[in-house]
């Protein structure tokens, strides 16, 4: 891009037109703009919330979040935390699929923030921060190994059970 083009004219022109027909093709178009501090930060908050909806702009979010590196962790955990207290299972799962594809900083406070949710009171909820840090997988899902199995024996829902015992599997933890 020319230097004397204004990026985050550019990035807010294209988040603009995210709500039209063209949208996956802004969310695309932003992706070599997301290393720049002020479009990241106006951006990501703006991405984050289409991972609360089904749609086929998922994996053009999902790239080009990651395309913003680590300016994508503190809205990443901020977004899980509100999303576990808002009982969201669903975004819960898919910003814990954003973090096991990020890069390695997102993943590891991803599984920090994601201790506090499997103790959360929806059994839904607690499913998916569960599926999450197993996909986000050793080395950093170790610091939840203690809780997961803890939970896999004495969880009050047998689907989170089940979820637990597929999730230590998945990161080869003998019992």
């Amino acid at each position: 891009m020319p230097a004397d083009v204004d990026q985050r004219a550019v990035a807010t022109e294209l988040l603009r037109s995210i709500t039209s027909k063209h949208a996956s093709a802004s969310v695309r178009a932003l992706a070599p703009l997301m290393h720049v501090p002020s479009v990241a930060s106006d951006a990501i908050p703006v991405l984050l919330e289409w991972l609360a909806v089904q749609s086929g702009m998922y994996l053009d979010v999902i790239t080009t979040l990651i395309a913003s590196g680590e300016l994508l962790t503190p809205f990443l955990v901020d977004r899980l935390s509100a999303a576990a207290s808002a009982g969201d299972d669903e975004l819960v799962r898919n910003l814990l699929d954003l973090a096991a594809r990020a890069r390695a900083d997102s993943m590891i406070r991803a599984v920090e923030a994601s201790l506090p949710i499997v103790a959360h009171e929806n059994a839904h909820v607690r499913e998916s921060a569960v599926d999450g840090i197993a996909q986000i997988g050793l080395p950093d899902a170790r610091l939840a190994v203690p809780k997961l199995l803890a939970m896999e024996q004495f969880d009050s829902a047998e689907h989170v059970r089940v979820a637990c015992r597929e999730a230590l599997d998945h990161l080869s933890v003998s019992r």
